[in-house]
């Protein structure tokens, strides 16, 4: 058959000989490759043989993972690394492993991971610590190389010397007056308590509050009085010292209607977590982790909201519940972006959602194949291809690939290829036989990488044409990691040299 025209020689050596082996060596490991020899005579060249193709075996990876480290928890390092380029997996990567010491020690800790993997949270460290981190991959050969070591220091534990939240309780007394209650626990910072400082606001309009309202360390109780009626209060509450402010406990509070007594007693709410690290792990997945509310309460879980941007469809908001204070949220779409508030809850109440936080997960290759693809006739030679984009196109599709042959069995990197913009829907294919059945296929491709592929569409183009042609086919008779051994035998007259050329499909790995 022809050579593909698209495709450049890798190698290209002569031999006088009647059949012999030549051993190529030098190749990539686990790459594709095609092969085809050429005959020499006195009367000039024979076709071209039918190419073999092959592929070389595995080796170890020749570089190392590229990671990133986050640390916004005293006892946690989230590591998490971009898949290693395909020129350099020399082969499938089956494993990775972490390597981490603390500054302290040269004793290493190992952890090894699957390879479906890209993040993984160290946990149990030391806070204010600096820790060194380095990566390798695993195929099934081998082990390949080690990074080169990464530092990174864990968040420091939270500061011992400025109080802790009070616990408060708010009490609606009538339709004008609130009564703010608390209490602290004794002896839990260094420096003694000052006073306390209180603040109240309209929650329609929490940023612009009331306050402070100083108050000296043995109060335990105020009265909020000259408030409106049937209206919801948020009421902060934090003590002081000689160091600075303390942590803060929030909680809301409605007054009542003008017709109405005295209520009972409103449980203690805390407040709602602080995110404090949002981080994409890959285009399905994030990693979130918050601050524990400053309270006394106790917290016994959390509740995450998780809603697309722009979207009116409730059945779209995620609700997640984590005892933990760091969630990874898996299944979510490529390309979107994301608004994620934190609420806590204790045994009797619950706390409001914290502020959105928004996120964008990364694009990723698409998960469908152009849809309405339509071949027709555009002259005796050529045919004009028509499609619309993929209904999951998980990001900016940045160019089409129209794949055509003959023949659906040859396998894909011998099929001619056509490509077009992102921005394109047409394509004009020319140079067809008259009388072949050709079959299409399509892809599309985000920054990513490509999609699936549409099943074969078949076009008859019109006319008849017919090609034979006999030739004699190489023979594979080994290859190792970086060699190939080639044997040919061609039953013809004697040839004067014989041509063996080797090539590198497109897109072969």
């Amino acid at each position: 058959m022809p050579i593909d025209s698209r495709e450049s020689d890798i190698i290209a050596d002569e031999f006088d000989n009647r059949g012999g082996n030549l051993v190529i060596e030098d190749l990539s490991p686990f790459s594709s490759y095609m092969c085809y020899v050429l005959a020499y005579t006195s009367r000039g060249i024979s076709p071209s043989s039918e190419l073999v193709y092959f592929k070389m075996l595995e080796d170890v990876p020749s570089v190392a993972p590229t990671f990133t480290l986050s640390s916004n928890s005293p006892n946690i390092i989230l590591i998490y690394w971009e898949s290693i380029p395909s020129e350099n997996r020399n082969g499938i990567i089956v494993s990775y492993k972490i390597f981490y010491r603390n500054e302290a020690t040269t004793e290493q800790s190992v952890v090894e991971l699957d390879s479906n993997l890209n993040y993984y949270l160290l946990n149990n460290l030391d806070g204010n610590t600096l820790y060194h981190i380095a990566m390798s991959a695993s195929t099934n050969v081998g082990e390949g190389v080690k990074s080169e070591w990464s530092s990174r220091t864990t968040a420091a534990n939270p500061d011992p010397t400025i109080p802790n939240a009070p616990v408060m309780e708010l009490v609606q007394v009538n339709s004008s007056t609130v009564k703010v209650h608390w209490s602290m626990q004794l002896g839990n910072v260094s420096s003694p308590i000052t006073g306390f400082k209180l603040y109240y606001a309209s929650a329609k309009n929490e940023e612009h509050r009331t306050g402070p309202v100083m108050l000296p360390s043995n109060a335990m109780m105020y009265v909020l009085s000259g408030l409106s009626p049937s209206t919801r209060y948020f009421v902060e509450l934090l003590a002081y010292n000689q160091i600075g402010d303390g942590r803060d406990a929030t909680g809301y509070v409605e007054t009542s209607d003008l017709s109405e007594g005295p209520v009972d007693k409103i449980l203690p709410v805390p407040p709602y977590p602080n995110i404090n690290n949002i981080v994409p792990l890959n285009s399905t997945a994030i990693y979130l982790s918050w601050d524990k509310p400053q309270t006394m309460l106790t917290i016994v879980c959390y509740t995450l909201r998780v809603t697309p941007l722009y979207t009116a469809n409730a059945t779209m908001v995620r609700r997640e519940t984590s005892n933990l204070r760091q969630y990874v949220l898996n299944s979510l779409k490529p390309f979107t972006r994301y608004l994620i508030a934190i609420k806590a809850h204790t045994p009797t109440t619950e706390s409001r959602f914290s502020l959105d936080e928004s996120v964008d997960t990364p694009q990723d290759k698409p998960w469908s194949a152009p849809v309405n693809v339509l071949v027709k006739e555009h002259s005796t030679h050529s045919v004009v291809i028509q499609w619309s984009p993929p209904d999951l196109p998980n990001g900016i599709i940045t160019r089409y690939i129209i794949l055509y042959n003959v023949n659906t069995t040859l396998p894909e990197d011998l099929w001619d290829k056509d490509e077009k913009e992102g921005t394109v829907t047409k394509s004009i294919i020319n140079n067809l036989q008259l009388g072949y059945e050709y079959y299409f296929v399509m892809k599309a491709s985000t920054k990513v990488g490509e999609g699936p592929a549409t099943a074969p569409i078949p076009f008859k183009m019109p006319g008849s044409y017919s090609y034979d042609i006999n030739t004699e086919h190489p023979t594979v008779i080994s290859s190792t990691i970086s060699s190939f051994l080639i044997n040919s035998s061609m039953d013809m007259i004697r040839p004067v040299s014989i041509k063996l050329g080797m090539k590198i499909p497109d897109g072969a790995n």
